[in-house]
């Protein structure tokens, strides 16, 4: 039976649609929720009879939602491209690679077993553009707050066959496989969807796969699948060591992020292994333009302009990114969170296009991969210091005062540059946190910094929060 009753606004995020299961996304509003989403291509389209392509992760509530929103989609008279069990990049990919209109996945990404959520896209002339809350999310909000009712006919379902191989084989075509060495990788899928790509990519190549939780478990018994949270990466991080491995990897929940652990066990920035991919890439395309967000650019930028490449700092969030890469045409994009954009794949994440890329620079330069951080390595980050407070407006505003001999940035939240040092404050778009990133040109000069920050920012009433 279809229940159309009203979900709360309240899932109606920046990037996505994300919440509760149970609680905010269940049986009852899935299928008002998705016929919105229609409805949205719909009218983008001009046409009711627009193709979705469709898919979701390995969330324990995916077996009990994904029928409704199939259904939901029928009934408005889409024809539905359902490829059933994906990735987020694989999704990406998928929708790109049939050259489809619309899409979506229900996934929440590598949020804990109660989530679930929608992660939406359109796409043109194989760019995929990301609908967040400026580029449509809003819409579907409207709409299904408001009860929309939906119903055309023409509607059906075509099932798809996996497209892991394709995936692969396009990533493939842009390395030279024959460079790639018996190199030994330790994988941590956190029983997620990263898994299959990873299965996929490494039964074609010679590397020796170490596997760690790889069987697809929406209730993540070995830990929470978000790498970003350093507990999630204490097995993996022991086993590279464990085992002599020369490398770790780390994917989150949907697997459009992830960590990469050196040999000796250490956590590699993202900014710093973004640079690596940074290198290769302008060694073969002269010139193309390099984005990186805002929180930490000293080496990404100053590796592209070493190049010879053209840089420009985006605001934090893949949703920003892989929209601003078309709007500039970039080549590559990263962010600390461990998002890698390339514009092969449609401006989106992709975890096999990264991969492959390490281990084509490992293989080709013979030398660990702590080493080659070493030496693309032109600054020294804090990472990510997070701090509760409802006055994120005039903590901001005193610092801009502070710091006001600096060079002032306001793309998202302030970020403040000096020759040998910068910093960014944040706030948080989902809880009342301000977020700090000090970055300098020697790891003195960013302790000396960041002690300063942290000691203003407390004085302002903000207090260390504990993530």
């Amino acid at each position: 039976m279809i229940r159309n009753i009203i979900p709360t606004s309240s899932i109606f995020k920046s990037y996505d649609i994300r919440g509760i299961y149970p609680d905010e996304i269940n049986e009852d509003n899935i299928y008002l929720i998705t016929q919105s989403i229609l409805k949205f291509f719909q009218d983008q389209a001009k046409n009711t009879n627009v193709k979705v392509g469709v898919s979701h992760d390995m969330r324990l509530s995916a077996p009990k939602l994904y029928p409704g929103a199939l259904q939901a989609l029928k009934d408005g008279g889409a024809c539905v491209w359902n490829f059933d069990l994906l990735s987020t990049p694989t999704f990406y990919f998928a929708v790109s690679h049939n050259n489809l209109p619309f899409g979506f996945i229900l996934s929440a990404s590598h949020n804990s077993p109660r989530y679930t959520g929608f992660k939406i896209v359109t796409n043109i002339n194989n760019k995929i553009i990301k609908v967040g809350k400026n580029s449509g999310l809003d819409t579907i909000k409207k709409y299904s707050i408001s009860g929309l009712k939906n119903k055309h006919t023409g509607g059906g379902i075509i099932e798809r066959e996996s497209i892991l191989k394709d995936e692969v084989d396009s990533a493939l075509s842009k390395v030279d496989i024959s460079k790639i060495k018996p190199i030994k990788i330790v994988v941590d899928a956190a029983n997620a969807m990263g898994s299959l790509y990873i299965e996929e990519l490494f039964s074609r190549l010679p590397c020796k796969l170490v596997k760690m939780n790889f069987n697809l478990d929406g209730s993540f018994p070995a830990h929470d699948p978000n790498p970003l949270v350093d507990k999630n990466l204490i097995d993996v991080r022991k086993k590279v060591v464990e085992v002599g491995a020369d490398l770790g990897i780390a994917p989150d929940g949907d697997g459009d992020r992830i960590i990469f652990i050196d040999e000796n066990g250490e956590k590699i920035p993202a900014s710093f292994l973004g640079s690596l991919i940074i290198k290769k890439l302008l060694q073969r395309y002269k010139g193309a333009t390099i984005m990186f967000s805002v929180t930490e650019i000293l080496t990404p930028r100053s590796i592209t302009e070493e190049m010879g490449g053209k840089f420009i700092i985006t605001p934090v969030g893949h949703t920003h990114i892989t929209n601003l890469m078309h709007q500039s045409n970039a080549l590559f994009a990263g962010e600390i969170s461990g998002h890698y954009f390339f514009k092969d794949t449609g401006g989106t994440e992709s975890g096999v296009f990264t991969i492959v890329n390490v281990l084509e620079i490992l293989s080709s330069l013979a030398k660990p991969i702590s080493q080659l951080i070493h030496d693309v390595r032109r600054s020294f980050a804090s990472g990510e210091y997070n701090f509760s407070t409802d006055k994120a407006d005039i903590i901001m505003e005193r610092l801009k005062s502070d710091y006001k001999s600096g060079s002032l940035m306001t793309i998202d939240g302030i970020a403040v540059d000096y020759p040998t040092w910068r910093f960014s404050v944040r706030s948080s778009n989902t809880e009342p946190l301000i977020r700090l990133n000090v970055e300098a040109r020697t790891q003195e000069g960013m302790k000396v910094k960041l002690n300063e920050l942290i000691n203003k920012i407390k004085a302002l009433g903000a207090k260390k929060h504990n993530d």
